[in-house]
């Protein structure tokens, strides 16, 4: 079975901007059902659980949101690429500035976490390393207003960039880097993994842990097990 998706203006005479073909629809589904497992965890309904996790990369309400992130992100979804500087942008250039910053909603993580580990293939242990000190990292910038380090960590452009940043979190923060991300690799790879994705997950982690601690501590703010 194939999906074609059309796109044109809503609101006015067909014109057809854009024919897309989607053919791993077998795929998509198997992992939408294993996401729903993960979510039943945290959810009384998992399916609308997922629609809020993803529906929630936009920007502004109803006619006026910008749905740049959102869509961008469904996108790599859909052909099973990498979406996660797309959530990097969105947490950065969004959430962040908003004059009440909140973190990505329950769930968010165990969903991006499980297409990390079965469709980019990370190391599920090496995930866990970066989560946890991610977790470390945004709660000490927190502690020590030091948003700014984070920022520098989402610009690096090159591991050079990327472990001058982590070296002053060491001292700045008083935080200790885990040695598995201290081993660049041949081919620029961390664990195996590129060290640009490396940077990007990290980043994620740590900006979403800060944003936690920025947001008043609701029953919806707090964390899964997931993305602790």
């Amino acid at each position: 079975m194939t999906l074609y998706a059309v796109t044109g203006k809503p609101g006015q005479a067909f014109n057809m901007q854009a024919l897309r073909e989607f053919s791993r629809l077998q795929p998509l589904y198997r992992l939408y059902e294993q996401w729903r497992q993960r979510l039943q965890r945290i959810a009384s309904d998992p399916h609308q659980q997922l629609v809020r996790v993803l529906a929630q990369f936009q920007q502004g309400q109803d006619n006026n949101a910008e749905t740049l992130w959102r869509d961008r992100i469904a996108r790599a979804i859909l052909e099973f690429d990498d979406p996660l500087p797309f959530v990097e942008q969105f947490l950065f250039e969004a959430r962040a500035r908003e004059e009440h910053p909140r973190p990505l909603i329950p769930g968010t993580l165990d969903v991006l976490n499980h297409y990390i580990q079965e469709v980019l293939g990370m190391e599920e242990q090496f995930r866990r390393t970066l989560a946890g000190f991610g977790h470390t990292l945004g709660a000490a910038a927190h502690e020590h207003n030091e948003m700014g380090l984070l920022y520098s960590l989402r610009n690096a452009r090159n591991p050079e960039d990327f472990y001058r940043v982590l070296n002053d979190a060491q001292f700045r923060l008083e935080i200790t880097v885990p040695e598995a991300l201290l081993q660049l690799e041949r081919g620029e790879r961390i664990a195996g993994v590129p060290w640009g994705r490396v940077k990007t997950l990290l980043a994620i982690y740590a900006m979403n842990a800060y944003l936690r601690r920025s947001a008043p501590q609701t029953e919806t703010s707090q964390p899964t097990e997931q993305e602790e």
